[in-house]
């Protein structure tokens, strides 16, 4: 999937918020405490127009993964971050997304911590709780 689906969010790495990187067996799973979105027009009930906000919380599940990096310090503001899906870079993702694809994803934190992960899948499935804020940047 590379096309913003009718009324979906785009997901931005940079300045989302790094909450929790857990394993299990051979997946990552990556919890994204507030993550930066984009919502286009319509595509939530509270954002009638195009707006930058903050979702909270998104899970992104990597299937397979190998990684680079501490996980121990992986938190905090993400201050750069890119996706790479069949060989093409990307600097977001549709949300919800989902891919068998090999991908492979790159986080800078603002700690100085950097997250390489390369993985089998990537599989993002809203629950449908998620809380949508606005950005307050003037």
């Amino acid at each position: 999937m590379r096309a913003t689906p009718p009324g979906g969010l785009l997901l931005d790495l940079q300045d989302s918020q790094l909450g929790q990187v857990e394993t299990t067996g051979a997946d990552l799973r990556v919890t994204l405490s507030t993550a930066h979105v984009t919502c286009p027009m319509g595509s939530l009930a509270h954002a009638p127009e195009e707006r930058e906000g903050y979702l909270a919380p998104v899970v992104l599940c990597f299937r397979q993964a190998r990684w680079q990096g501490e996980l121990a310090w992986a938190m905090g503001r993400v201050a750069d971050g890119e996706w790479w899906l069949e060989g093409q870079r990307l600097r977001r993702l549709p949300l919800p997304f989902a891919s068998g694809a090999p991908v492979r994803a790159r986080l800078a934190l603002a700690n100085g911590v950097v997250l390489a992960i390369e993985a089998q899948a990537l599989e993002c499935v809203l629950s449908g709780s998620e809380k949508f804020t606005p950005s307050l940047a003037c």
